[in-house]
């Protein structure tokens, strides 16, 4: 998690979750799944309890506000903002269903009027 909230302070956290679903097809997308489970946890165990944030403020070195609104960034259901992980998992939907749609009606098949 250091790690993207680094890419994150970058302003590189799209290219970080691109990276991550870009390890393989299905281990990409099982990854970023888990990874927003654990993000979702990490909201209900973190933003209850102050003496865990502050440690973790101090042990990072990253002040918490940042933890709370790059985790807010990753967890939208707004499939249209490019720091959601949801984002990443829409796009492969998309692209698998338009792949579908082009093998059922691939391009020599198209009715010729001549």
């Amino acid at each position: 998690l250091v790690i993207i909230m680094l890419a994150a302070r970058q302003g590189r956290l799209p290219d970080i979750i691109h990276k991550l679903r870009d390890c393989g097809f299905q281990a990409g997308r099982s990854l970023l799944k888990n990874l927003k489970l654990l993000l979702v946890f990490w909201q209900e165990h973190y933003l209850h309890k102050d003496k865990d944030c502050s440690t973790l403020e101090k042990s990072s070195l990253i002040p918490f506000t940042f933890w709370k609104e790059t985790v807010d960034q990753l967890v939208s259901e707004d499939h249209t903002q490019p720091t959601a992980i949801l984002h990443y998992l829409q796009v492969d939907r998309q692209s698998s269903f338009s792949f579908s749609q082009n093998s059922f009606y691939p391009e020599e098949m198209d009715a010729d009027d001549s």
